[in-house]
């Protein structure tokens, strides 16, 4: 999913979350979900600037953010030697 149509369907979720809808939660937390797989996907092509669409939604930008900082704790892990030694187990830094 892209940055404008995860805006699109978080605005969506944001106006069926105040008409009531139940289901607005749902598609809220996928929006959020969305934004965190984006950032991911950012970060292991080499983009660091966060989509400007996402600029002044708080919960987007937090999303976003955290798909960096996993995957970049991720990168960090899967380059340790000493967590390679371990059979699958990280070692005594990142565990």
């Amino acid at each position: 999913m892209n940055a404008l149509a995860i805006r699109v369907d978080h605005a969506k979720a944001e106006l069926s979350i105040m008409a009531g809808q139940d289901s607005g939660f749902d598609h809220h937390q996928c929006t959020l979900d969305a934004a965190f797989s984006l950032g991911i996907r950012h970060f292991e092509t080499g983009r660091t600037e966060m989509p400007l669409l996402f600029s002044g939604m708080p919960d987007l930008e937090e999303n976003w953010h955290s798909g960096q900082d996993f995957a970049y704790q991720y990168a960090v892990i899967r380059g340790c030697q000493s967590c390679k030694e371990a059979n699958g187990d990280p070692c005594m830094i990142h565990g």
